[in-house]
């Protein structure tokens, strides 16, 4: 988790990130979030959409999953930190 959230601050100048919704069932929690923020490189305004999932034990994150669904002018690079 600590270079996907590395690469997060390398990308990206600022990004705000929405939970949109969230399920559970036992020790696992797929969260739905809206991230916006400004990226580094180009000084644009961006943002995607993603699902985050979790798994827990004895509620301490011991994984963690992203899948992006990125506009196509996000680069794959970006989106995927």
């Amino acid at each position: 988790m600590g270079r996907f959230f590395q690469g997060i601050g390398q990308h990206w100048e600022t990004l705000a990130v929405e939970v949109d919704d969230v399920f559970s069932a036992g020790d696992r929690v797929v969260v739905l979030v809206t991230a916006r923020g400004r990226l580094r490189a180009s000084n644009e305004d961006a943002g995607y959409t993603a699902a985050h999932a979790w798994t827990l034990r004895d509620g301490i994150p011991v994984r963690f999953a992203e899948t992006v669904d990125a506009p196509v002018t996000l680069p794959a690079a970006v989106a995927a930190a």
